[in-house]
């Protein structure tokens, strides 16, 4: 079976995300994993998930 491997993560603490702490970031780089801001990653799959059940919606009512 072939793993696969995440290509973005983001972490959110109460007070802190991942992505402030640079030397973290620095050290996922090495596995080639990008560090994102959590809001920034929440939005832009929130958005994905609107326009993709939105064109699937309309492609639905016009069958």
């Amino acid at each position: 079976m072939k793993k696969k491997r995440i290509k973005y993560l983001a972490i959110i603490n109460f007070t802190t995300d991942l992505f402030s702490f640079k030397d973290e970031v620095k050290e996922f780089e090495l596995y080639n994993i990008k560090i994102q801001k959590y809001r920034d990653l929440v939005v832009k799959y929130k958005l994905k998930f609107l326009f993709d059940n939105v064109y699937n919606y309309q492609k639905f009512k016009e069958c």
